[in-house]
């Protein structure tokens, strides 16, 4: 998915790392997105963000959240002890809500800085930071 957000710039999804059903019309959504500014260099980021259905396509709701390069370690860090603590307290296994496939979604062609030279890079890139 690419949108224009109104700070100058595209925002992309470049791997989509999960898709958890939130309800019937809602689904929250895991993914390795970048950002192009209309003038700079593009960044990448983790994206948690909530998607609603509407009229049969998936759209975007401001409740979501970024995380830089930078942040990825201490947010990791921080999820490991909350899953720590419900495993303390008897909840070894947190509630998981059900996995949806994800909306296939047709992406704009790429231009030529926008992905790494092959598939494989980009799955490197993404297990080196998970």
């Amino acid at each position: 998915m690419t949108s224009h957000n109104g700070t100058g710039g595209t925002s992309r999804e470049i791997k989509r790392l999960a898709t958890i059903a939130r309800g019937e019309t809602d689904e929250l959504r895991v993914s390795w997105d970048e950002f192009t500014p209309d003038r700079g260099q593009p960044s990448r980021y983790l994206s948690l963000r909530v998607f609603y259905e509407k009229d049969g396509q998936w759209l975007p709701t401001r409740k979501g959240v970024t995380v830089r390069r930078g942040e990825l370690a201490e947010v990791r860090a921080a999820l490991g002890r909350v899953l720590d603590g419900l495993a303390r307290q008897g909840d070894a296994q947190p509630e998981t809500a059900p996995k949806r496939e994800p909306a296939q979604e047709q992406r704009p062609p790429a231009r030529r800085f926008d992905d790494p030279p092959d598939g494989e890079t980009l799955e490197k890139e993404t297990a080196r930071l998970f």
